[in-house]
């Protein structure tokens, strides 16, 4: 919430800037319309990371993964890049309050996994956790420069 609040604010003044706004735009407005109902729900994990260009470049060539948004709040700041991959989405942020190194996201794929694990090792990604059958899915574990594990699996029915 608060970055949602800093970015309002961020927007609000560029917007004012020579307008003779009368102060009261800070006050973040309503996210929704009320009685309007959120049509679908979507999780954005934060992968902290060192170096957002460098991780982005691993997750593009390794993961399959694509940039979709690039924020930084000013010149020197930390870095925050959005990448997708189907439906699958995460920041990779620079922020160190965003987050620790190490965390392990768990994503459940509809391509072949055995498949992707292959173009995966094939492309440089460091597989950490060979195809395996589990309970709940049969899955493989790659971690990234930053030491953060991906597992990618496909669901059991």
């Amino acid at each position: 919430m608060i970055y949602v609040r800093l970015l309002f604010r961020r927007i609000m003044s560029r917007r004012c800037r020579g307008k003779g706004c009368s102060g009261n735009e800070s006050k973040l407005p309503a996210l929704r319309p009320s009685g309007s109902v959120m049509k679908s729900e979507l999780c954005l994990p934060y992968v902290r990371v060192k170096d957002a260009r460098a991780s982005l470049d691993y997750y593009e060539k390794c993961l399959g993964f694509h940039k979709v948004s690039e924020h930084r709040f000013a010149a020197g700041l930390p870095l925050v890049i959005g990448i997708e991959r189907g439906g699958l989405r995460f920041l990779l942020t620079e922020h160190a309050g965003d987050g620790a190194f190490g965390i392990c996201v768990y994503c459940y794929i509809d391509d072949d996994v055995d498949e992707f694990c292959q173009r995966c090792r094939a492309a440089g990604g460091h597989i950490t956790q060979e195809l395996e059958d589990m309970p709940w899915a049969r899955d493989f574990g790659v971690t990234d420069p930053d030491g953060n594990v991906i597992r990618f699996g496909n669901r059991r029915e």
